[in-house]
């Protein structure tokens, strides 16, 4: 049995020490590896060094098995379990990394070749540049969580149809659809490698009702045509075949929901993929045409990004301005910069505002982008100071200096609110454990200046993983004109919650030195990053007791994802009129008007209030 008390600081210590000191070949990968930051080792291995640092000494390899149960207690902190299908392997070399691979790929180990799906990485890399693999959209996996998505009625009857082949009605066991094979940011695509596994008659239903405007990157009928071939058929579950199908299904409709292309997918047994060469502009012209997809350096524009339509709510007097998202947003940068210029097009001849704020988690990015293994080992302090020089890098390229130069001419500021990349959204019901940062980027649009903070304050489900800021002057800046700014992140708020007065420890401290530093700054203006707000309950007695602590507050407004898995629970009027003080100039991004073909937005004041 593997002690609970190897954490994941454990672990990352034992992925330096394998680093430096390699892997005897008999404890090598053969079946399974963890995969962290490119590189892949053994993880039962992975474990018995993790021990040392936790216990002293190595764990004794046969106190406990490989497999399931290792692989289940790395998943379970937050680290990524792959399969490895290799030859078996009679020299002493290095954990199975990329580079292994590579000059193993000679040794082609059939469609679960590793090698293969290192090779598309590289190729997409050398195409497109920056890729992502084992992404999670942040989409959910039911009918309802796509009420936005203008094909849902088609999904409805996909979802129906799989039930009916054979009765299994329970094949969705998960809210978070599954994370896809790669995701390139730029021009916005996903791309699917199909193993034989995946061609099964519930596919072949699926595919057969899929409405025909619906763009995809691969021919229906030749999947169609090899489903009907292979007719794979996976018993474990017994529901296995259903679930496949629509989680795919999921992945092929997705680009409608988050405004990216077309889903391509690659038949894993087409060719020999991990022998093409990414040097090779032979190799790269065939793998372009494989893919379907244009290679396009310029970023996605606003109307290929977003086909939604943007409605307005002016209130006379604005001098703040809010960026609502009524649908799902993983927080693509070139999607946010896409939105940010979408905004400048319908902004209302109207008087400059002070800020314009967006959501938490508006823009995300990996952590492994920002923050090495020595710096998370080191404490949080340090890692978070990456992270802020990272996520103001971010800021920046989805605001470069001629999106800037536009927004300016209608707000003074604007707030990002941006995130290291997570499985979950932050709420009060997911338990997040991986380390994870929430900063708010703040940018003078006149000048290019910045003001950088984080999350203080997490929800007792994440304070696990939340690499949070221990600065709460962070929180507090002071414009030109002499006013004073309190921004805070999403559970922030939550420190004038009555509930917060329960609190104790560290937290109890915190909420006091904040509450303190609050009446001592006299905020005029209050401005809240929340992911979401769907229910008028969630935030309200936070701002009644915020009000009544801080006389100086003139101001406040909140910004947050008027989303919900299972659909908001309260009307978005009422949303709009509760998290906030003052008037606003609010911009409400909404999918659910929008035509398959793509729609024309729309300033619509009515349709606003009504929610």
């Amino acid at each position: 049995m593997i002690p609970k008390t190897i954490t994941r600081k454990h672990i990352l210590q034992a992925l330096l020490d394998i680093d430096e000191h390699g892997v005897p070949p008999r404890r090598a990968a053969t079946k399974y590896a963890l995969e962290y930051e490119g590189r892949l080792y053994p993880p039962k291995f992975v474990v018995s060094i993790a021990a040392r640092h936790a216990l002293g000494s190595d764990l004794d390899p046969a106190t406990f098995s490989g497999g399931q149960e290792t692989n289940q207690f790395l998943v379970q902190r937050g680290f990524c379990i792959t399969e490895v299908r290799l030859e078996a392997r009679n020299d002493a070399d290095d954990p199975l990394t990329p580079a292994v691979l590579t000059e193993r790929r000679a040794r082609h180990a059939g469609e679960r070749c590793p090698a293969c799906k290192v090779r598309i990485r590289e190729l997409l890399e050398a195409l497109f540049g920056r890729v992502e693999e084992r992404y999670s959209l942040g989409l959910g996996t039911l009918p309802s969580h796509y009420n936005g998505n203008p094909y849902h009625d088609a999904l409805e009857a996909i979802y129906s149809r799989l039930i009916a082949y054979r009765g299994h009605a329970d094949f969705v066991r998960t809210r978070q659809l599954p994370l896809c094979d790669y995701f390139v940011p730029e021009p916005g695509f996903i791309l699917e490698f199909d193993e034989s596994q995946h061609f099964t008659t519930p596919r072949s239903i699926a595919l057969q009702s899929y409405p025909s405007a619906l763009p995809i990157g691969f021919d229906r009928d030749r999947w169609r045509a090899l489903c009907q071939k292979i007719c794979a058929r996976d018993p474990n579950p017994p529901y296995r075949d259903e679930q496949r199908a629509w989680y795919d299904t999921l992945r092929d409709f997705a680009p409608a929901s988050l405004g990216l292309r077309p889903t391509v997918r690659l038949y894993a047994k087409q060719i020999d993929w991990c022998r093409l060469d990414p040097q090779r502009q032979a190799d790269l012209e065939m793998f372009r045409q494989l893919l379907s997809v244009p290679v396009v350096e310029a970023r996605p524009t606003p109307n290929r990004v977003a086909q939604k339509h943007i409605s307005v709510r002016e209130d006379p007097g604005a001098i703040i301005a809010r960026l609502i998202l009524t649908q799902e947003w993983p927080g693509h940068p070139g999607h946010a910069r896409a939105l940010l210029e979408a905004i400048v097009e319908e902004w209302p001849a109207a008087p400059r505002v002070d800020f314009l704020i967006t959501c938490g988690g508006f823009v995300q990015f990996p952590l492994s982008e920002a923050v090495p293994i020595q710096a998370l080992n080191s404490g949080s302090d340090e890692a978070l100071t990456h992270i802020l020089k990272r996520a103001v890098k971010v800021a920046h390229e989805v605001v470069p200096a001629d999106l800037r130069a536009r927004l300016s001419k209608h707000a003074r500021h604007i707030t990002l609110g941006i995130d290291t990349h997570k499985n979950l959204i932050s709420t009060t019901q997911n338990r997040i454990r991986e380390p994870h940062a929430e900063t708010v980027i703040v940018l003078d649009l006149d000048t290019g200046e910045h003001h950088a903070t984080a999350k203080s304050y997490p929800t007792t489900a994440q304070q696990q993983g939340l690499i949070r800021s221990r600065d709460i002057k962070s929180h507090f800046l002071t414009l030109k004109n002499g006013t004073s700014v309190m921004v805070l992140g999403c559970h922030d708020l939550s420190v004038w919650n009555p509930r917060s007065t329960n609190a104790r420890g560290w937290r109890a401290q915190l909420n006091a030195e904040f509450r303190d530093l609050a009446r001592d700054k006299k905020p005029t203006l209050v401005l809240h990053h929340p992911h979401t707000a769907d229910s008028k309950m969630t935030w309200r007695a936070a701002w009644t007791s915020l009000e009544r602590e801080l006389p100086s507050v003139k101001f406040y407004a909140g910004s947050g994802r008027y989303w919900h898995r299972d659909g908001p629970r309260s009307p978005l009027h009422e949303i709009l009129t509760l998290t906030k003080k003052g008037p606003t100039l609010d911009f409400i991004i909404n999918a659910r008007s929008t035509s398959p073909s793509g729609g024309k937005r729309q300033r619509n004041k009515d349709e606003a209030r009504s929610g």
